[in-house]
Parts: C-alpha cells; structure tokens; sequence
C-alpha cells in the first residue's frame, strides 16, 4: 500500500471515529500506525512521515489552506524564511517594512501583535476585532494562508488578554474588512476587497501612536 493510501485510509479512519478535534492529530498518528501494521518489508521506507496536521485534500493549493487550529503547536520553524515573508508582507500590502515591523512579528508561521489591546482600542469587543483583522491581511499577505480559522484569532486575544470567551464567536461575525463564514464556533475570515485601505489606515494610526506612546 503506497503513503497516499495509507494516508487516506488513516483520515477516514479518524473522522469515521467521531474523536473530538483536539485529539484527531493523536488518533490520526495512531491510525497511521494501524495502516502500516508492521506487514511492510521495509517499514522504515514506507513510513508515513509524521504530521500535525490534517492531511490536505487533493487539489487543494496552500493558498486555499486554513491556518491550523493550533498556530502554535507546529508553525513551520524549521523551513520558514523570514526574510522573504517580510519582504513579501511588505510589497502585499504596499507599507513599509519598517511600519509593519512596529506591529507585527512572526513564530515561524505564526503571526503575533506587538501592540497592547489597550493601544487597539478601549472596549474589548474592538480589541478583538482589531486582532482579527489585523492576523486576518497578515496571514493572507505575508503567508498565503486563505482562509483564516477564527481559533488564530481566539489564541492571540487570550495572549493579549482581551478575550472574552462568551461572545467572541458573535464578535467575530462582524468585522470591517473581512468576510465570515461557518458557525460560531468554527468561523472562518476572508479579506474583504476593501480590507488593502482599512489596513493601510490602521498601520499608519498604529505605528503613529507607537511612536508617539
């Protein structure tokens, strides 16, 4: 059996089972395991390498992938250039490097503000609207990541500690610039075409009160 269908046979495996989202990376390991089932000659060869996340559908181009439901867990670190993510942030969005370096920093493939929620806005509903739709065009620009999972969004407001659990999912349901699709719990953000302007806006006020804090 080739990797693909090892793969394949693993997923279905891990969906068919009904396992909560946060232990599917575990059971989708362990499916794999199942799969090789220790009946190939060579087992080092034919094994699966080992993911963190959800094996990609066919035809699905890294454009189309959503960020990972844990930034974090696995961001990439080890290929990631961070050079040319900033050089290609920078011309996406036609700011200046130096601007979106005020707010901006990347971990790996994880993107971070270095702005205080209280420097986003006074009231915790804009906070978390400002988090979003600034991870939202940093994410597409600098990473090609379309969509966006809202869980991004949910872990760097809990970091900036201006979330509010209860009603972050209706907050993120509206948000200038960005488009939100899926459930509550489970949206997901698109860039608006207006959002390039409403960034550019927001980068300038921004770093202007950086400067001047």
């Amino acid at each position: 059996m080739g990797a693909k269908d090892i793969l394949k046979n693993a997923w279905s495996a891990v969906e068919e089972s009904g396992v909560p989202e946060a232990l599917q990376e575990t059971a989708f390991r362990i499916a794999v395991e199942i799969e090789l089932g220790g009946d190939t000659p060579n087992r080092d060869q034919s094994r699966a390498p080992a993911l963190t996340h959800k094996p990609k559908p066919e035809g699905v181009s890294q454009s189309d992938e959503s960020l990972s439901r844990n930034p974090d867990a696995d961001n990439g670190a080890a290929g990631f250039d961070e050079e040319a993510t900033w050089v290609k942030f920078a011309d996406e969005a036609e700011i200046d490097r130096e601007l979106l370096e005020q707010l901006f920093y990347f971990n790996g493939r994880t993107v971070h503000l270095n702005v205080k929620a209280h420097k986003l806005s006074e009231s915790k509903p804009a906070q978390m609207r400002a988090v979003a739709f600034a991870l939202t065009v940093a994410y597409n620009y600098a990473l090609d990541i379309v969509p966006v999972e809202t869980a991004a969004v949910r872990s760097e407001c809990e970091r900036l500690k201006c979330l509010d659990t209860k009603n972050f999912g209706t907050y993120m349901g509206s948000v200038d610039g960005l488009t939100a699709s899926g459930p509550p719990a489970k949206r997901v953000l698109k860039v608006k075409s207006e959002a390039r302007k409403l960034f550019e806006a927001w980068v300038t006020k921004m770093a202007g009160e950086a400067a001047t804090a």
